[in-house]
């Protein structure tokens, strides 16, 4: 959903700017919306009018993914059902907007690589290769969270496997601005160390902006990845 703000009410004197809304509405496809429009106020004597794309100060994305917690038998090794893939934890009703990880996850490591990465730092890695030398992509990622839910059904529940139950992440990032696939790269890049591909150590590496470390970085899907919100150096929010 898309609110967009300003001076004026759609039920005011601006009454009819619910056929803007329902205009725009008609064009967008379904899983987008414009809830409300308002007319901004004019820019000061001398002042510039409102750009928003040049006068975001944060934009905050989130990204959904559900995987299995990584658990050991009393032999050391992995339970069987933690490598059994998407199909023993996707659900008839599951929304569209979220990705199903095929591999099963230590969410000890989940946190502990949203810490490494948040802060300034160089994310050329975490560019699309395309477009990776075409800005500075030294970016201060103020954000970078995760909270986890067990998505736990007791009484579905396979027997003798609850200690590898199925988990809900919400990651939430914000920064002043992203560059092209940085926010499914950095996703990407966690699931990697939680799935023990990649370790703690890499961290380092893959901040370093070089081409050859930036093959340690692989992206995730975009189906779990949502732009949220949209904070402007006025004070309003889309």
């Amino acid at each position: 959903d898309l609110d967009v703000r300003g001076g004026g009410s759609e039920e005011g004197a601006d009454g009819d700017l619910w056929r803007i809304r329902r205009g725009i509405n008609s064009r967008l496809p379904h899983d987008i919306s414009v809830r409300s429009a308002r007319i901004l106020p004019p820019p000061p004597p001398g002042g510039r009018p409102f750009e928003p794309r040049h006068d975001v100060a944060t934009k905050r994305y989130t990204y959904r993914l559900r995987f299995r917690k990584k658990r050991y038998g009393v032999d050391g090794n992995t339970l069987a059902i933690c490598c059994s893939g998407p199909n023993t934890i996707r659900r008839a009703r599951d929304p569209t907007d979220i990705w199903i990880c095929p591999w099963s996850l230590d969410e000890g490591l989940i946190r502990q690589a949203c810490q490494a990465l948040a802060g300034r730092h160089d994310f050329s890695c975490f560019v699309a290769k395309v477009v990776r030398r075409e800005k500075d992509n030294r970016i201060d990622l103020r954000r970078f969270d995760v909270t986890l839910r067990n998505d736990f059904d007791e009484e579905n529940c396979d027997h003798g496997t609850s200690g590898a139950i199925p988990c809900d992440a919400m990651f939430t990032l914000e920064a002043c601005g992203f560059r092209r696939r940085m926010v499914r790269l950095l996703i990407g890049f966690v699931v990697d160390i939680a799935r023990g591909v990649q370790c703690l150590d890499d961290v380092p590496k893959a901040l370093d902006g070089t081409d050859a470390s930036a093959k340690l970085v692989k992206q995730a899907p975009a189906c779990g990845l949502c732009l949220t919100k949209v904070f402007h150096k006025s004070g309003s929010a889309l």
